[in-house]
């Protein structure tokens, strides 16, 4: 399967269009998909190779046709995930995501059984962060055995304008669901969008992080026995969600009906045009903090780029499951499949790590 086919869902956005370039540059036989013709003929006139037509909420088998890996990069995961992984898995192909939502991790958990039997890897969860950002943290908790709580924290700069409407669509679609942190042993639902006051290293100095469990919160939960977690973000500026609004969401159920879902990305695209572009920072900076008895200990990533950084564990992972190196099948996790040898060479191509 050295010269297989992947497929990537979503070639042409954000992080799409990084990793098709990603792939391409790696000497991976790889194909274009998504539901635009103009921007997949676009997409290869630029970077060379092939497309399909391909729509997530219907997707036809016949794109799958001699496809060996399927890349899925078309957000939000809460409307498309599981349905595309259910697509893998009546295909026969291996499956790799990016997505960070709690609940599409428990949904592909569920479908374990099924992939197990297909003889079908799904991965999810496998970008920068999460991915990168849970590998590192793991090898922190695991420097520090005895530690009692862990924090993971993803701090970068805007979007370009127009850009990242699934990214704020995701998060309506999030707040319907559970979104659990580890606390005192257990997992606990909280309200999400409070605001969490850290310092962190340059440049970004003292912030407020908007609070928001991610997947790898259930992932670790599940590996490690450290009381508790919990993870922030800071993405160009944020503001604060109350529970009044987190409420009214739940209400609307915008994963439900279809004119909720069209309201919400309406609102969406306006802040995605609106939204802060006053910052110089480029790039992203992942920080992991593990308290124990001689208090904080600290890891941070330094990624020149974030696209790119975002890019390099699916590289990696499809590498991998090309060359026939990964024998494992059914739901996994990058904390799974790849080695702390390996984090430490992929992390040099994408920027730095500073330990303290």
């Amino acid at each position: 399967m050295s010269n297989g086919k992947i497929l990537i869902a979503g070639a042409y956005g954000l992080a799409g269009r990084a990793l098709y370039s990603a792939f391409r540059s790696h000497g991976l036989n790889v194909i274009a998909a998504g539901r635009s013709e103009s921007k997949l003929k676009s997409l290869v006139q630029e970077l060379g190779g092939e497309f399909r037509l391909l729509d997530a909420g219907a997707p036809d088998p016949e794109v799958l046709n001699g496809v060996d890996l399927l890349v899925n990069c078309v957000g939000p995961y809460l409307k498309y995930g599981q349905r595309m992984a259910e697509y893998a898995i009546q295909a026969g192909c291996h499956y790799i995501d990016i997505a960070s939502e709690q609940e599409h991790y428990r949904r592909l958990q569920s479908l374990d059984a099924r992939a197990r039997s297909a003889g079908v890897l799904l991965l999810t969860g496998a970008g920068a962060y999460p991915g990168i950002s849970g590998l590192m943290l793991k090898q922190l908790m695991e420097k520090h055995p005895t530690g009692d709580s862990a924090e993971l924290f993803l701090a970068m700069g805007p979007n370009p304008p127009g850009e990242g409407i699934a990214q704020i669509v995701t998060g309506a679609l999030e707040m319907v669901f559970p979104l659990e942190e580890k606390y005192q042993g257990r997992l606990r639902s909280i309200v999400p969008g409070s605001l969490i006051a850290r310092s962190l290293p340059r440049p970004f100095g003292d912030v407020e992080l908007l609070r928001w469990p991610q997947m790898e919160i259930l992932d670790l939960a599940a590996r490690s026995r450290i009381a508790s977690i919990k993870t922030g973000l800071i993405h160009g500026s944020v503001e604060p969600i109350s529970p009044l609004q987190v409420w009214l969401v739940k209400m609307i159920r915008p994963d439900r009906w279809n004119w909720s879902y069209q309201l919400v990305t309406r609102m969406a695209r306006k802040m995605s045009v609106e939204g802060s572009t006053d910052t110089a920072v480029e790039g992203c900076l992942v920080l992991g903090r593990v308290h124990d008895g001689d208090g904080w200990h600290e890891c941070t990533l330094r990624a020149r780029n974030t696209e790119e950084a975002t890019a390099a564990l699916p590289t990696l992972l499809s590498k991998k499951i090309m060359a026939g190196g990964l024998a494992d099948r059914g739901t996994r996790s990058p904390l799974d499949l790849i080695s702390l040898d390996e984090w430490v060479a992929l992390v040099e191509t994408i920027g730095s790590v500073e330990w303290e």
